[in-house]
């Protein structure tokens, strides 16, 4: 992503790290092979097609010895404390739909037995947004995916207004709860 290279760019000026930021591709990086000890992605895998290739790629790119490492949820495995079931299923729905692949973070594993890479290891990880500070970073990171999905037709304004009136009602009494299960998967290149 241009705009995120952009944004890396911008916050590693002035610091003294050898780092460079590059826009790509990563199903097929510009280096050679086992050029780096540590190839790592995080939240990139459930956006690539293919993410089997982008995973050879990486894997291509370590070096015998070194470590491929992945971060990635499993948007199927998110969860919102609502007082409505059927609407809260409704909207994972909504939510999961707009990942082109959803359930990444299960198929770690397996991608990276046939990746060929050894001694892997799955971590699961849940991130927690608890209170009104958590609605405020759920709100921020779900209004336009769902309001995209009401101009879509996918949902009503109706169930939209109700969505978010319920979780603004937690929020103001500091009950508001939502969690998202990833998951790290990390292995050695023989």
């Amino acid at each position: 992503s241009p705009a995120m290279i952009a944004e890396a760019r911008r916050r590693a000026a002035g610091l003294t790290l050898p780092v460079t930021f590059d826009v790509g591709d990563a199903r097929q990086v510009a280096f050679p092979d086992c050029a780096f000890d540590l190839c790592r992605a995080e939240r990139v895998l459930c956006y690539v097609d293919r993410p089997q290739d982008a995973l050879a790629e990486m894997a291509r790119l370590t070096r015998p010895g070194g470590s491929v490492l992945v971060f990635d949820f499993d948007s199927d495995l998110t969860m919102v404390d609502a007082p409505d079931p059927a609407l809260a299923r409704k909207i994972a729905e909504v939510l999961d739909a707009a990942v082109p692949r959803p359930w990444i973070g299960r198929q770690l594993f397996g991608l990276f037995q046939r990746a060929g890479l050894r001694d892997v290891r799955v971590t699961p990880h849940a991130l927690c947004l608890p209170g009104a500070a958590g609605f405020a970073f759920y709100q921020r990171l779900n209004r336009g995916t769902i309001d995209r999905a009401r101009q879509a037709g996918q949902v009503t304004a109706s169930e939209v207004a109700a969505w978010w009136a319920a979780l603004e009602q937690a929020a103001e009494a500091d009950t508001f709860f939502s969690a998202s299960l990833g998951f790290i998967a990390s292995g050695h290149k023989p």
